[in-house]
């Protein structure tokens, strides 16, 4: 399967839609009911780093750093 194919596939599609009419940020409420977005996939204008993971290599680093965040 492609990434094209797992992406319009039905599946993904109603997750989407779940997620745009309850969870998102980007589709404020408002008097008249939900105003949804007209760009439900924007891409992202910055790239995201994952060097972050670079340093979870273990159960105990993750929580260890978990509690860090926590208590910050």
């Amino acid at each position: 399967m492609t990434v094209t194919a797992a992406l319009s596939h039905p599946y993904v599609d109603e997750g989407r839609l779940r997620y745009h009419t309850c969870m998102c940020q980007c589709c404020p409420n408002s008097p008249d009911g939900v105003r949804y977005t007209g760009d439900a996939e924007p891409v992202c204008s910055t790239p995201f780093h994952y060097v972050f993971e670079d340093e979870l290599n273990s159960v105990s680093r993750v929580k260890g750093l978990s509690v860090f965040v926590r208590l910050n």
